[in-house]
């Protein structure tokens, strides 16, 4: 495979696109620092009950640059579901002081690799796997995410650790789509005791990831992978075929739709003619600087005929997890943890309640305990993990501004708080400690009179947590 340098400049137009709604935030996983974007549909409230999409970058890129890209987050703000953008684990060097628009891709947070090339290193993926895992335990106790509404979805090489995901977290997550990367061979051992929903959107000359032919040993093309995945789903490996019209004759390519059996669980759009693409990204890659002009032709044909976003959620908003048949599970009262909160127990998230005998009852909804460990387990102690808790918010009004800054900060009642404004190469503008004498909720002014005209990025930084604000100076 080429590893595609995906940049584009995702990240420097990113920044000057970022929806109000979109956070960038940090979280613990088994000791490592992980970051994740984080936008919410308008009206969002913490107690409501959402569907929520996980969107994966490709190789190398970062969440900021996805959200720039395909904008998915606005279609959740239509749609009212939460959306996720995670890093990767694997970062390239960042670029402390980058010197021209090509370099501002690194500046803040470097680009990531999800780790899917060949040899596939079993405790990367168990790393990536525990990374998502927590990431839906955490969207589940604290931004109401419904768990029998979680979807995945990844680009080129995030496609390719969607594929993986399906066979590990099927019983986490009700729906996957691969858009330009490949399946995994990993069938020969998969009992996923259910169906597993899984759309796939590529180009028929795709220079990057091809659609004819294995990248790896390890991988299969696409249209065998289909015929796997319906196989997986006890479906007939024969499609229906339908011919989506083509609305948009210029882009030099047409889709053709492949129903494997019946009730949309097994799906392939083929973009014939087209190339490494997110059918109607929001960047047009004409439009990127000359410095960056090689990568155009490497990318091949961007279709206009179908919008990815829409294709996708509508073939994930009719799928959910069973949630009739997971059981009430007791255990011997969990040291440290009191009724109500949320644990972690086999991959599963559960919220603690009496249970009238003395222990206590982890309570699992849709999707929690996963389908094979439902049996094994019942009636077995358990020491549990607390779900960290996410209650640190910031706004920053008004945006734009033009010579003052109001920064509204809550939840950090305890801990030391830093706001950092930065301009778009990194370079630190502006740095500001905040205590919690003034409790966990409280107004900060910034003087910013002096600023020219342009787009800042405001961090907030405390404890495990980094918020991201995109501020315009006018």
């Amino acid at each position: 495979m080429k590893q595609l340098n995906l940049i584009l400049l995702f990240f420097f137009m990113g920044l000057t696109q970022l929806s109000a709604q979109y956070q960038q935030r940090q979280m613990n996983v088994n000791g490592e620092l992980r970051s994740f974007g984080l936008s919410l549909p308008t009206g969002h409230s913490n107690s409501g009950s959402y569907p929520l999409v996980i969107v994966l970058h490709g190789n190398p890129s970062n969440g900021i640059q996805m959200q720039a890209l395909t904008e998915f987050d606005q279609l959740g703000n239509s749609e009212n579901f939460v959306t996720v953008y995670p890093d990767a684990h694997f970062r390239a060097a960042t670029t402390p002081n980058p010197v021209d628009e090509c370099d501002i891709g690194n500046a803040l947070i470097g680009l990531g690799f999800w780790p899917v090339y060949s040899p596939v290193s079993t405790t990367a993926m168990d790393r990536e796997e525990r990374f998502l895992s927590d990431l839906i335990y955490r969207m589940i106790a604290n931004r109401g995410v419904d768990a029998s509404k979680v979807y995945l979805v990844g680009l080129s090489g995030g496609g390719m650790l969607t594929g993986h995901m399906a066979f590990r977290m099927c019983d986490r997550i009700a729906a996957f789509a691969n858009v330009a990367g490949q399946t995994p061979d990993l069938f020969s051992s998969f009992n996923p005791g259910g169906v597993v929903p899984y759309l796939h959107i590529h180009g028929t000359a795709d220079m990057n990831v091809d659609y004819f032919q294995p990248e790896f040993n390890d991988y299969l093309a696409v249209e065998p992978g289909m015929k796997k995945w319906a196989q997986a789903n006890g479906l007939s490996t024969m499609h229906n075929t339908a011919n989506i019209p083509d609305t948009d004759p210029s882009d030099g390519s047409t889709v053709t739709r492949y129903s494997y059996g019946s009730g949309n669980i097994v799906e392939l759009l083929k973009v014939d003619n087209g190339g490494h693409q997110w059918p109607n990204s929001v960047i047009n890659p004409d439009n990127l600087p000359s410095c960056v002009s090689q990568y155009n032709q490497q990318l091949g044909n961007l279709n206009r005929d179908i919008d990815a976003n829409t294709e996708i959620w509508n073939f994930f908003k009719t799928k959910s997890l069973d949630c009739n048949n997971i059981p009430t599970i007791q255990f011997p009262v969990l040291a440290n943890h009191s009724v109500g909160d949320y644990v972690q127990f086999l991959g599963s998230v559960f919220r603690v309640s009496p249970s009238g005998t003395g222990q206590l009852v982890l309570s699992g909804g849709c999707g929690s305990l996963p389908r094979k460990h439902v049996a094994a387990f019942n009636n077995e102690g358990v020491t549990a993990e607390s779900v960290a808790t996410d209650a640190v918010e910031f706004s920053a009004f008004p945006n734009p501004l033009q010579n003052e800054l109001n920064i509204q900060l809550s939840g950090i009642s305890g801990q030391p708080a830093q706001i950092v404004l930065t301009d778009l190469q990194g370079r630190t503008l502006q740095t500001r400690w905040v205590g919690s004498a003034h409790g966990g909720n409280q107004t900060i002014q910034m003087e910013v009179s002096n600023l020219a005209q342009g787009v800042y990025v405001l961090q907030l930084l405390v404890g495990d947590v980094r918020m991201t604000r995109r501020i315009v100076k006018e």
